[in-house]
């Protein structure tokens, strides 16, 4: 964990087996030596005494040595689940670093069940997640995933009312889960309106969800993600511009030749090609649409091309750019720039930046922040602007010396066909 700079860690699943209970004793664990010598020094019994017909504690006859057997493997998860969050924790606290640390346990809530079955407390794992400030991913069982995706609405009020320290996120399983014999489905495997739909429930109640794998999801359905996490915002056009309500933030497709951006009637500066970053709330955008410009200074500007956590605002500043975010982890952000200095909330900040095709990436810390980016020194924004003014003048004087060099011509012409007339 040390080696590299991470963003996180997913500590899946951690539970026993089997999801079938007493019905498939074959599976169920643990069984090992040590788990044995230890639940047989607290409960004074072997615990595979518990599936051997005849012995006392045979789970039919005894149905309050299973729940015995049931709690201990209960409290064994818990600990060690604790275990793995102190080390994280104190991983963060030693490299001064953002990890986040994301618990992915079975939806508890509406298949308490599971909870014997697998072997985890979900009541104690929740009071250690927000102990230690980690995050809960929560999945469904294999039986759910063929159910209509609205099931995740469900899953969302559930999950809004436990209070969680930090938003939880949706786990959404991309395998083949539809039968061949089962009505309405073209594939097995969700695509195309159904994988929009999964990832409109799932992301609706945080913002955040989670996919089951990137291996899996079949290419084309790629593209559609983006506009599944952002269904619920609304867009209408309105005069020259449009006017978009959103919960979340979102980029508006406005087309290449899309240029001077204004956002509530305001210059605005995050965008990329015609694609414009929206923040939350209710926003009225308008354009001017390519064109050429005899003195165009909008290559002096700074932008925001792309970044993963939140906008909220921003605004031009003096060879930079200023923005507000908020974002869950550390925020990645890509400007058209070189960041020649940044300012956290006022203060210096020290930051590399990681040179892309379209630009240059900065990582910025999570929480809730201002940060300004100069992206040019007073003598370079000089030296761009003298520059820009010269070409074009150059371009002026061209097209001037060009109109009057046919205006030469023309009555260099005229003058030549006056003589002739008058000679003849």
């Amino acid at each position: 964990m040390k080696a590299y700079d991470w963003d996180g860690v997913n500590l899946g699943e951690l539970t026993f087996e089997s999801p079938w209970g007493t019905d498939r004793p074959d599976l169920m664990t643990p069984f090992n030596a040590n788990a044995r010598d230890e639940f047989a020094h607290l409960y004074g019994f072997d615990p595979t005494e518990l599936f051997k017909k005849g012995s006392v504690h045979y789970w039919e006859d005894a149905p309050e040595d299973l729940q015995k057997f049931y709690a201990y493997r209960k409290d064994v998860n818990a600990r060690l689940l604790e275990t793995v969050l102190k080390t994280f924790d104190q991983l963060k606290k030693t490299t001064d670093s953002s990890l986040e640390t994301v618990i992915t346990l079975f939806d508890g809530l509406q298949h308490p069940e599971l909870e014997n079955f697998l072997g985890f407390d979900f009541s104690r794992s929740v009071g250690l997640m927000n102990r230690y400030n980690a995050t809960l991913q929560i999945e469904d069982p294999a039986s759910e995933w063929a159910k209509s995706p609205s099931r995740y609405a469900q899953m969302g009020h559930r999950y809004d009312a436990l209070g969680l320290k930090r938003p939880y996120m949706i786990d959404v399983n991309v395998l083949p889960v539809h039968r061949t014999e089962a009505a309405g489905f073209a594939t097995a495997k969700p695509t195309g309106a159904e994988m929009f739909q999964l990832l409109k429930f799932a992301s609706a109640p945080t913002g955040r969800v989670c996919l089951y794998s990137e291996s899996t999801i079949n290419e084309q359905d790629w593209e559609i993600l983006p506009y599944g996490m952002a269904s619920q915002a609304s867009i209408e056009k309105e005069g020259d511009g449009w006017r978009v309500s959103t919960p979340v933030t979102v980029q508006a497709e406005l087309g290449g030749d899309a240029q001077k951006m204004r956002l509530d009637g305001q210059p605005w500066y995050c965008l990329e090609n015609g694609d414009v970053w929206i923040p939350p709330g209710e926003h009225v955008v308008s354009f001017s649409r390519a064109g050429y410009r005899w003195f165009d200074t909008s290559k002096l500007d700074t932008h925001l091309l792309s970044l993963s956590g939140e906008l909220l605002s921003s605004d031009r500043a003096q060879r930079g750019l200023e923005v507000q975010y908020r974002s869950l982890q550390r925020c990645a952000m890509v400007f058209d720039k070189l960041p020649l200095r940044i300012y956290i909330d006022g203060e210096p900040y020290k930051w590399s930046s990681l040179k892309g095709d379209d630009g240059f990436t900065v990582m910025a810390p999570p929480g809730l922040h201002h940060i300004r980016v100069i992206t040019e020194s007073t003598f370079l924004y000089f030296v761009q602007f003298t520059s820009l003014v010269s070409a074009s003048l150059i371009v002026v004087f061209g097209l001037a010396s060009s109109g009057l060099l046919a205006l030469l011509f023309l009555l260099t012409f005229i003058r030549r066909r006056l003589r002739l007339l008058s000679s003849s």
